[in-house]
């Protein structure tokens, strides 16, 4: 029998008491006692007239209106009238018994500016945590809603488009750094000690959604998305309209994006906009305030490094260890300070140690964990009253001086202000507060005190070096058009692991109407300000605020980038294609002799190797004020172009404002009145300021274009050099090799190696779109692959590619000079091949770059801390803020978005910021930080991993995959089952040996034999895995086939391996490497059969494709050409290197000459080759 429904009785509401909004198309009431603000239908005002407070002011309402009667008629008169309305009516004994007036609106607390006052029950009306209410305040169970529900509900959907959003007046969380732990609530237990709730005030309790209104907001912020995650508008709607149908409402759009603006203010970190010399506007974040939030970071913070360190050479990994931090930053923007103990000590200040020595420190870097100050003993000149005194020491005393000295800082012991001598006169008075730098011709003056004392006022100050890099990416989804110019950072002092990924990399700056000079007038503009001056930051680590620094460590782009950068020609075709050496031609013709050849691959008339002293820097600068000058004195614009061709400089900002200027004067009397402003302003600024009118770089202190823009070799190496080789030889292939080559790219082995998975149709058919990841596979599978069809010549060429490549690539320099010494003979054995094949290689400036790779690696290090793929792959981050801009203000929307980001991304990571109302530095509440530390997708949508950042080994060996597939599951070998005895062993598929290392059956594995700590480590392919598990004891073994090392092999030209018979098991604990085996098909044949079936949708079908078929299975080479685990590689391959003698160098230019001459190419050799190569007559 179906269920009578129950009839509702129509409610009567007091009009003193309820508020109509709205009768169409629903009727909408407001409560005017709790004033709530938000509006209600009909059976929400059903519970809201249930809820406790609602009845104690309804209560005290009755009282006002009944202040004139008698106590007993003045309660009679509210009940008749809370029946009246429906409500129930209290008991007696809850009933006010004081007969005073009684305001209309409670007084007893205010609630927080812009958070409910009360929790409910109905979605149309705010949850407040900071009530609770009674069991017994609700008709039934199913009418209520759980306080334990993940999200509050929130209805904002008559909130204006245009609603003012402030801060809510919530207590900040004390900056403790602590965030919740997993599993901790961090709420307070509502409940009493027993177990029933009560109604309670906790308004003295913080908002652990502060600087969020509630947990909807944040929730909603987040939705909305940053970076790759960015929705739409119309998407954000149809997601919150789908929270809504599980009564979870999220504020609308508009209301988040006023949220936004709040909390731009809130963290200072709004956009800035300024007007270039050309009068464009752009904008941008600030750079001091993002290194402010990198610093009060409490993620971030504690991995940075503040000051360079002395590596010697040895286990070189990070640019803190590079020789430029090290050694060659000028004085103006080294480190100034440092803090041991509860003293500062400072740079060019005199300091007395506790050997009563009295040095001045000129260096501060750490080595071993401890701060050391290389220092300088000043000389003493007395005047001739003998009272005062003149300290002075030699100028520009390199790093390794033999005349500065290596003390621990803490071996200081007083101070420039506390150095007296026996007579009680402070050393200050008697030097006049001056040391003085002695050169040749001239004399460098230092105040003392160190002027950096002054502005630190007690405070520490951090050193942030920076790696500047900048590109150009499409502002839409095709790639093909709105080109954008932008700029990223990161902070030079993070470990490579930290850097690489994107929650470390910092947007700066975007524009798509101009070039990247104007875009940095303000980036040099914040990092002078902050090597002059500095600025004030919160560091989290200390709890205390800092004083910060910067200057560029190094600026890294491709060629077109970092010719702009130096103000020098795009390399190409120019008279002087290298930005870092004084390579030069005084006209093409002359680039197909021999002497520009030799100077271009670095080899002397005599067959030796030299090493060009680098471009100045200065004289670039002094070059482009030169071009500046001859424009401005009568003559033509072509006399000035070809001017600055011939000195070798082309400086984009002026050139453009020549080229605007030439354009005026050539209209003459028709020129437009705009236009003879724009002359006269031109006029007025270049006798203002003229070198505003220059590359903004040259007025960067510390900054050295020619030398602080190392060689980028994702561009001059894979998309050069890697490049060139490929597309020639792809090129030249006949038809019919075509399949065989992708049967043998789908044959080849990627374990092992860092290749996702092998598209063998996409490698074979497209190589001329190939990107940098795609040039990384050939360089490692082109001698299994490439190889078969090549002749010697070629061969020879690719094996010097592969071996090069490593070398390269590798991330860990174990020795540097050692490195260097074997990086310097395989470029050079790759050159030599190079020229011998064809001297028309000089056509290609990164050709000649190669050879200044050497340098930049000994300046900073591994080439992959200087590479620009980090940054490449943050251009699809742009590009998505391009994407969801209205194109209007396309660089301000993408600066916002980067903003919101990163406040976003601050708050959740519990960041430090100053509360300007407050005069406190705070963090956000633990609900806020929370969400970020509980959540792995959550930091994962933000580009932060924590597992690649874990250096504890307690994650690794783990077990990957247990399913074993049919085909290679086998029963439990007798032997191991006797060695582990009591163990419950069960086969496993898959663990992960390392973050990057996993080892499965097929792997080849360098083990140390059981027993022995001296022998030389074995080698074996894994057969089958092992799990044993005896109580809480967890063991992981492998049952390996073992293999032996042969010789070298003359047709790869590396190490062979064998099986021999027998086989073993180990435990993962003793494995030393993974390495990356080919099977030597060239000695064993291999045939390419069409065996294999072709998969369409998962499924196999009755087509047939090529592969190999291995003739055995006992015979394999080394893959020396790997990427990955490059040392090891290396070091059991122990392939001998031949060095090439210098004759055999000259004898390969003339014959790269020849071969040239006679190809009689469109840009080949004019002219008899007597005249092109005099040897060759």
């Amino acid at each position: 029998m179906g269920r009578r429904p129950k009839e509702k009785v129509p409610l009567e509401l007091d009009p003193d008491v309820w508020r109509l909004v709205s009768d169409t198309p629903v009727t909408l009431i407001a409560c005017k006692l709790c004033r709530t603000g938000r509006n209600m239908v009909e059976g929400s005002v059903r519970k809201h007239m249930k809820l406790e407070k609602h009845i104690e002011l309804l209560a005290e309402l009755h009282l006002a209106r009944t202040r004139t009667c008698s106590i007993e008629d003045a309660a009679a008169s509210s009940m008749h009238d809370m029946v009246a309305t429906g409500i129930p009516c209290p008991p007696a004994s809850q009933l006010p018994e004081a007969p005073e007036p009684a305001p209309l609106v409670p007084s007893t607390w205010q609630p927080f500016d812009g958070l409910p006052d009360e929790l409910c029950e109905d979605e149309s009306v705010v949850g407040d945590d900071d009530l609770i209410m009674s069991s017994d305040a609700s008709s039934s169970k199913s009418e209520s809603t759980s306080s334990d529900a993940p999200l509050s509900e929130y209805n904002s959907d008559n909130e204006a488009d245009d609603e003012e959003w402030d801060l809510p007046e919530a207590e900040p969380t004390e900056p403790t750094g602590e965030t919740p732990q997993n599993g901790e609530s961090s709420q307070d237990p509502l409940d009493n000690e027993d177990g029933a709730g009560t109604r309670k005030h906790r308004r003295n309790e913080p908002n652990i959604w502060w600087p969020f209104k509630s947990q909807e907001y944040l929730v909603a912020s987040l939705l909305i998305g940053y970076t790759h995650t960015l929705i739409s508008r119309s998407l954000y709607n149809h997601i919150k309209m789908l929270f809504k149908l599980f009564d979870i409402v999220l504020p609308d759009w508009s209301t988040i994006r006023n949220v936004k603006k709040g909390l731009r203010d809130l963290l200072r970190m709004d956009i800035k906009g300024s007007i270039s010399i050309l009068k464009n506007p752009t904008y941008g974040l600030s750079l001091p305030n993002i290194l402010a939030q990198e610093v009060a970071n409490p993620i971030v913070s504690p991995s940075i490094d503040y000051y360079p360190q002395e590596a010697h050479g040895q286990d070189v990994y990070k640019l803190s260890q590079s020789r430029k931090w090290l050694e060659e930053l000028e004085p103006m923007v080294r480190a100034p300070m440092c803090r041991v103990g509860e003293q500062d000590w400072y740079l060019f200040e005199p300091v007395q140690t506790k050997s009563d020595k009295i040095v001045i420190p000129l260096f501060f870097y750490s080595e071993g964990g401890e701060m050391y100050a290389k220092c300088v003993a000043p000389n003493y000149h007395f005047n001739s009253n003998g009272v005062h005194l003149r300290l002075t020491f030699p100028a520009g005393l390199p790093f390794r001086s033999n005349m500065l000295e290596s003390l621990l800082v803490s071996d200081f012991d007083l101070d420039c202000n506390m150095i007296a001598g026996v007579d009680g006169v402070l050393l200050l008075d008697r030097c006049r507060d001056s040391i003085y730098e002695l050169a040749d011709e001239v004399t460098t003056w230092h105040h003392v005190p160190n002027p950096w004392r002054q502005k630190a006022d007690g405070r520490i100050i951090r050193h942030l070096p920076i790696t500047l890099y900048s590109n150009d990416t499409s502002g839409n989804q095709s790639k093909r058009w709105n080109k954008h110019i932008s700029y990223y950072f990161t902070l030079s002092g993070l470990p490579p692991k930290w850097t690489n990924q994107n929650y470390n990399c910092h947007y700066l700056s975007t524009y798509n109407e101009g070039g990247a000079m104007e875009l940095a007038g303000p980036i040099v503009s914040d990092l002078r300000m902050m090597s002059s001056d500095g600025f004030a930051a919160f560091d989290c680590t200390i709890q205390e605020e800092v004083l910060l620094t910067s200057t560029v460590l190094c600026f890294l782009g491709d060629s077109p980038m970092h010719a702009e950068i130096t103000s020098t020609p795009i390399p190409g075709n120019a008279l002087h294609p290298c930005r870092m050496c004084p390579l030069s031609a005084c006209n093409v013709k002359e680039k197909a002799t021999f002497d520009y050849v030799a100077r271009f691959f670095m080899i002397s008339p005599t067959g030796s190797w030299i090493t060009p002293f680098p471009r100045s820097w200065p004289q670039i600068k002094a070059n482009c004020y030169k071009v500046w000058e001859m424009a401005h004195q009568p003559q033509k614009k072509t006399a000035v172009e070809n001017s600055a061709s011939k000195l070798g400089v082309k400086d984009v900002l002026s050139r453009t404002l020549i080229d605007q200027r030439y354009e005026i004067i050539g209209k003459a009397s028709e020129a437009t009145p705009a236009e003879a402003d724009f002359l006269q302003n031109l006029e007025n600024t270049a006798k203002i300021s003229t070198k505003s009118l220059f590359n903004t770089f040259f007025e960067l202190a510390g900054f050295d274009g020619c030398r602080d823009t190392p060689v980028e070799v994702l561009h001059v190496f894979l998309l050069g050099v890697v490049k060139y080789m490929v597309q020639d030889f792809m090129r030249n292939l006949r038809p019919s090799e075509k399949p065989l080559i992708q049967a043998r790219y789908r044959s080849f082995n990627i374990d092992g190696l860092n290749i996702p998975s092998m598209q063998a149709d996409y490698l074979t058919r497209h190589f001329a779109n190939f990107i940098g990841k795609d040039f990384r596979i050939v360089v490692q599978v082109a001698p299994f692959v490439l190889f078969e069809y090549m002749d010697e010549e070629e061969v020879e060429l690719w094996a010097a590619l592969c071996k090069l490549a490593p070398l390269i690539f590798q991330t860990h320099i174990e020795d540097m000079n050692l490195f260097q010494d074997q990086l310097s003979q395989h470029i050079r054995q790759f050159l030599f091949l190079l020229v011998k094949n064809t001297a028309q290689w000089v056509n290609k400036p990164k050709i000649h770059m190669l050879l200044h790779l050497l340098d930049s690696i000994s300046r900073y290090g591994p080439a992959s801390l200087f590479a620009t793929e980090k940054m490449e792959g943050y251009n699809s981050i742009l590009r998505n803020a391009s994407v969801h801009s209205n194109q209007h203000s396309p660089s301000r929307d993408i600066g916002v978005s980067f903003g919101d980001y990163h406040n976003l991304r601050h708050l959740v990571s519990g960041g430090f910021f100053y509360d300007y109302k407050r005069k406190v530095y705070c963090s956000a509440g633990v609900g806020v930080v929370g969400i970020f530390a509980n959540n792995r997708s959550i930091q994962r949508s933000m580009g932060f991993n924590s597992g690649a950042l874990d250096n504890s080994s307690g994650s690794y060996p783990s077990i990957r995959k247990w399913r074993v597939l049919e085909s290679l599951k086998v029963g439990t070998p007798a032997e191991l089952q006797s060695f582990l005895t009591g163990y419950e062993i069960t086969q496993v598929h898959e663990v992960s040996w390392t973050c990057k290392d996993v080892i499965l059956p097929g792997s080849f594995v360098v083990y140390k034999s059981c027993g022995s700590t001296n022998s030389a480590p074995a080698l074996g392919r894994v057969d089958h895995l092992w799990r044993g598990r005896k109580g809480r004891r967890v063991v992981l073994y492998l049952c390996v086939a073992q293999f032996d090392f042969g010789e070298v092999d003359g047709f790869y030209n590396m190490r062979t391996v064998t099986r021999r018979p027998g086989g073993t098991f180990i435990s993962v604990a003793n494995l030393v490497a993974k390495l990356n085996m080919q099977h030597n098909c060239h000695r064993g044949e291999c045939p390419v059969c069409l065996t294999k079936r072709v998969r369409v949708e998962q499924q196999d079908t009755n087509k047939f494709t090529g592969e190999v078929a291995h003739t055995n299975e006992d015979n394999y080479v080394v893959n020396l050409a790997s990427l990955l685990s490059t040392l090891a590689h290396r070091k059991f391959s122990d392939i001998a290197f031949e060095a090439i003698p210098d004759h055999g160098y000259v004898e390969a230019l003339h014959e790269g000459l020849a071969k040239w001459h006679a190809a009689s190419t469109r840009t080949g050799p004019p002219g008899p080759v007597e005249a092109i190569d005099p040897g060759l007559q």
